[in-house]
């Protein structure tokens, strides 16, 4: 179940995708090339860091973020937060 702004922010990804198609990755409200550095900079506060330290690298089933070698697991972000 998704709130209504998380539904809507999911519909709008997947038409970036099918608009876009590869140009995707640089191009759009929101490029994927640069979602790692994005999301690591919204949760450098998380492990302690400055947004421009924290890179973030999402998997389907799992979250890593790094901050000088420091990794979480989804589940140890859960549990912390």
């Amino acid at each position: 179940m998704l709130s209504k702004r998380a539904e809507q922010s999911v519909f709008d990804i997947m038409a970036s995708w099918k608009e876009l198609a590869i140009d995707g990755w640089t191009e759009g409200e929101y490029p994927w090339f640069y979602l790692s550095e994005t999301l690591g900079g919204q949760m450098a506060s998380l492990v302690g860091g400055n947004e421009n330290e924290v890179i973030a690298l999402v998997l389907p089933h799992l979250t890593f973020i790094n901050s000088s070698q420091h990794f979480m697991s989804q589940r140890e972000i859960e549990q912390k937060y």
